[in-house]
Formats: structure tokens, C-alpha cells, sequence
């Protein structure tokens, strides 16, 4: 069964100490739109990673000070074998229909100390040069 993210998922609870502005619930609303009807045409389950994340909780993931998490305009999904990523880079014309940008799939894995890898999807709304993007 396809699970799609709601505003509840998205927000992880920070909502509380970092109440959105319109702008952002805005970008919020606008952002969970596209990637749910991504989500839907690709027939894809997959679970949220990370959404919201206001002032320290995107220095604690690691996150770019210019983090596209910041002002709700993007969202990350666990891809733990790392097949969305590449399906999506290969198919820009999805990401086009929707508007989407992907961070591309190289820059969005870790190797954890323990062995394990960890894999993710970063999916935004704001705009980049290239739908496949490199991080800065």
C-alpha cells in the first residue's frame, strides 16, 4: 500500500517551538502536493526521512545553512537500496511533470561507522540549474 507524507509527517512535530509562516506553509503545501503525485504515478512506498527543519534541527542533520528543509521546500525519503534515486535520475521527465529537483543519488548516501549504509531521497521545489542536481 502506498503511503503518502502528510503535514503531520512532514512537520516531525517542529511546528511547536518554530511555528510556520504563511510563506512556509505555503511552500509546505506546495512541495507534499507534487511529491505525493510523484509518489502516486511512480507506484512507490517509501517513508519520510526528514521534512521541516527549522533553526538547529538542520545543523543537527548535517544539513547546508542554504538547506532547501529550511524554508519547506524540500523533503527527503528513505531509499534504502537506493533504487528511487536512480529510477528518478533517469526519468527528469517525472521530475519535470512535476516541477521537482533531485539532489543527485551520489551525494545522498553515508556509510555509518557499523558497515551499514544509509540512503536517501532528496527531493525540492527550489529551483536549481539542473533537475539532477550536485549539492554545494
Amino acid at each position: 500500500m502506498i503511503k503518502l507524507i502528510t503535514v503531520e509527517d512532514y512537520l516531525m512535530g517542529r511546528d511547536k517551538d518554530y511555528p510556520l509562516s504563511k510563506e512556509l506553509a505555503y511552500n509546505m503545501a506546495n512541495l507534499l502536493i507534487r511529491v505525493n503525485a510523484l509518489i502516486l504515478k511512480l507506484n512507490i512506498s517509501t517513508v519520510l526521512s526528514s521534512g521541516y527543519r527549522p533553526g538547529g534541527h538542520n545543523l543537527k542533520a548535517g544539513g547546508s545553512s542554504k538547506s532547501a528543509h529550511i524554508s519547506c521546500m524540500a523533503v527527503d525519503l528513505i531509499d534504502p537500496l537506493g533504487k528511487i534515486g536512480q529510477l528518478l535520475e533517469l526519468r527528469t521527465d517525472v521530475l519535470e511533470e512535476f516541477n521537482l529537483y533531485l539532489e543527485s543519488p551520489r551525494y545522498t548516501v553515508k556509510n555509518k561507522v557499523d558497515g551499514s549504509v544509509v540512503r536517501w531521497v532528496h527531493l525540492q521545489t527550489r529551483k536549481t540549474i539542473n533537475r539532477v542536481f550536485i549539492p554545494k
